[in-house]
């Protein structure tokens, strides 16, 4: 901090995407695992209509991030330890692009995806990106949810009890959706 209290910050690193990575529209950072999650379009699932508010096609996994980017590892071509293709439809008025992912987060060994439209949440396993299960309003709020309309919408924290508590915004309906989830009643 300076005299102020203003934060001071070093210069910024900077680093190349992985291979086959065209844009990072999300990112996540796991201290405790040094992983770095991107969320964004892929060489492989690009998006060829500029579908600007969703996440993109694609999630990298990078373990050991700062591990590598401080041994040089992290150059130009570097490839991802996981790499996890979500759903992608193309904005074309068919309103099949309401499923695209909008936000994503990393808890314990799962990735939570959140879904643009009507509340679902699709939970993959963090290491293999094998789909675990789906999570979607339940009748206390009428299985009804709108949009989540924030880039960083869904937040995940895991119980001393296994159970992961999950906080998903929502625009149409003014709430915040809170779930409880449990990995092992999939």
């Amino acid at each position: 901090l300076n005299s102020h209290g203003i934060p001071q910050y070093d210069k910024p690193l900077l680093y190349p995407l992985p291979k086959g990575f065209g844009d990072a529209k999300r990112i996540y950072y796991d201290p405790s695992e040094d992983a770095l999650y991107l969320a964004g379009f892929s060489s492989a699932y690009p998006d060829g209509r500029d579908t600007w508010w969703a996440m993109g096609s694609t999630i990298v996994r990078c373990s050991r991030f700062l591990e590598k980017a401080a041994a040089g590892q992290i150059t130009d071509g570097w490839t991802s330890d996981m790499t996890l293709y979500i759903p992608f439809n193309i904005e074309d008025g068919s309103q099949r692009d309401y499923t695209n992912a909008k936000a994503f987060t990393v808890e314990g060994d799962y990735i939570f995806v959140a879904l643009a439209r009507y509340g679902h949440i699709t939970v993959y396993d963090a290491h293999s990106g094998k789909l675990v299960g789906r999570i979607e309003p339940g009748e206390n709020v009428k299985r009804q949810s709108g949009w989540c309309d924030f880039n960083y919408a869904i937040n995940a924290m895991k119980q001393a009890d296994g159970s992961y508590l999950i906080l998903h915004e929502e625009n149409a309906f003014a709430k915040i959706l809170c779930y409880r989830w449990w990995p092992d009643q999939q």
